[in-house]
């Protein structure tokens, strides 16, 4: 077992929550189900014959609101139904959203089923806040979803001077990036990232959002150092 310490943090006092609107039209002629896929999470919306968008939009909030892990809280008004992250921020709303990822799924036959593009949220919590409560504590392996500039450079100078040859409490910060390989190369040049303390995972697009991702190697790559240091942690 590896014990985990988790640093939470409340939403950036002037931070939004992004959503996705996804329009919904017709009248099922056929009994079926849409299966909605939220950040990996298969969400079953059963159609019967008859159902209009508002008996589908209605389902559709019923589904999800009972998720009580679900990343997003879920409206229906007029056709739109709206995923809203359910906390603000910018990684926070770093949702993918999709139908039929599997063999065999469809929309059923008179519903029309549309995900429109997400208006991102804005302003992520400040690091300086994580960094202030880790203080003089030692970590290894370190997760977290920051990913623009100013929260990167704050880590990355705070786990430079904990690996000062005066503190010698070296560590691994990891985070991820979910976008195009392309966009990746790009923040990448531009950004000028070559922290040997900090690791961005590419993701590229995937159904897996940053937190999932970051959680998923940390989890692993603390376990096998603990388990195995011999391993390469390119493997995990």
């Amino acid at each position: 077992t590896v014990t985990t310490y988790i640093i939470l943090q409340d939403d950036a006092a002037t931070s939004t929550a992004a959503t996705t609107a996804i329009t919904i039209s017709g009248t099922a002629t056929a009994t079926g189900e849409i299966a909605l896929y939220i950040n990996e999470t298969r969400y079953a919306i059963a159609v019967a014959v008859g159902d209009d968008q508002d008996a589908i939009g209605a389902a559709a909030v019923t589904a999800i609101n009972a998720d009580v892990y679900s990343s997003v809280e879920a409206g229906y008004a007029a056709g739109t139904l709206t995923l809203t992250a359910a906390n603000k921020g910018i990684q926070a709303g770093d949702i993918d959203v999709r139908t039929n990822y599997n063999s065999g799924e469809k929309i059923p036959a008179g519903v029309t089923f549309t995900i429109g593009a997400t208006t991102p949220g804005t302003i992520d919590p400040d690091a300086q806040d994580v960094i202030d409560a880790i203080g003089e504590s030692w970590f290894n392996v370190i997760g977290h979803t920051y990913i623009d500039n100013t929260n990167l450079n704050l880590l990355e100078d705070y786990a430079a001077a904990q690996d000062d040859p005066m503190v010698m409490r070296d560590g691994q910060w990891y985070t991820a990036k979910r976008d195009t390989r392309a966009n990746m190369i790009t923040f990448g040049t531009d950004t000028n990232r070559n922290s040997e303390f900090m690791q961005v995972l590419p993701s590229y697009i995937r159904r897996s959002n940053n937190a999932q991702l970051v959680g998923a190697v940390v989890g692993q790559t603390a376990q096998s150092i603990q388990s195995d240091t011999a391993v390469p942690l390119q493997r995990m």
